[in-house]
């Protein structure tokens, strides 16, 4: 791959070829190796939301967090990338990701250097600390199938969160594994990807990296993967998996 053609690409027309052509690979998981325990935790989310398909119908009470998730779920299943943005962001609050002086920011405008010249990383979502560093990156699409899941592109969000997070920092660190996922509709997948100085030089540079990038990825250990992938969080056996998961996730902040 050391061949390859390299030129400066912005982080969301990234794809395959800019993984191949900078040494950077994609490995699928189980859920010890990803999160470093043999079992998920449970989660605390309401009994409401686990147990019910869809929004109790009146005269059931429910909490304003309650009413949200359905709403939510319902949009990001029907229209585009905003409603699914609006989902994501909900259930990362529900699950305090914005606890501990961090927050949930929307739309941040990154940026690295590629080949030569300064690219953009419009990131989703991420979350970020007090000090402005960012610590979780999220990617959405509106499509419905695994082939358009945006690998490629939250990869490069995480290139740029690790740079600009180093902007910030002295001294800079050589390395950081960022926690990640994409939300392809209501079909969250969990990665662990590590970025180095060396990587970054390497794309500044236009250089093949002599050591390998492998990027560990999960997809939620549901029954029906095939289910997942076309109902996602709409299931009931799948959606306290899911929240399982982002509970794990959250502890690798």
């Amino acid at each position: 791959m050391a061949q390859l053609v390299r030129s400066a690409k912005s982080g969301n027309d990234w794809t395959v070829y800019e993984l191949s052509a900078f040494n950077i690979s994609i490995q699928d998981v189980d859920v010890a190796t990803f999160f470093g325990v043999p079992q998920l935790p449970p989660t605390t989310v309401s009994p409401v939301i686990l147990n019910n398909v869809d929004r109790p119908p009146p005269p059931a009470v429910i909490s304003k967090e309650d009413r949200l998730f359905f709403q939510y779920l319902e949009r990001a299943n029907i229209y585009g990338k905003a409603a699914v943005d609006d989902f994501a962001g909900h259930i990362l609050r529900m699950l305090d990701f914005d606890d501990n002086n961090r927050s949930i920011l929307t739309k941040r405008e990154l940026s690295f250097e590629m080949c030569g010249s300064r690219v953009c990383a419009n990131t989703d979502m991420v979350v970020s600390d007090d000090a402005d560093y960012y610590s979780l990156i999220v990617r959405d699409e509106r499509r419905t199938t695994v082939i358009e899941e945006p690998k490629a592109p939250l990869i490069a969000d995480a290139i740029a969160a690790f740079v600009e997070n180093n902007q910030l920092r002295v001294p800079p660190l050589p390395q950081r594994t960022f926690p990640a996922m994409t939300m392809f509709g209501p079909r969250p997948v969990f990665y662990k990807i590590p970025v180095t100085q060396s990587l970054v030089d390497a794309l500044v540079t236009s250089q093949y990296p002599a050591e390998p990038t492998v990027v560990q990825r999960l997809v939620p250990p549901v029954p029906n993967l095939n289910q997942y992938l076309r109902h996602g969080m709409n299931l009931l056996e799948t959606r306290r998996i899911v929240f399982q998961c982002l509970e794990a996730l959250r502890g690798l902040l």
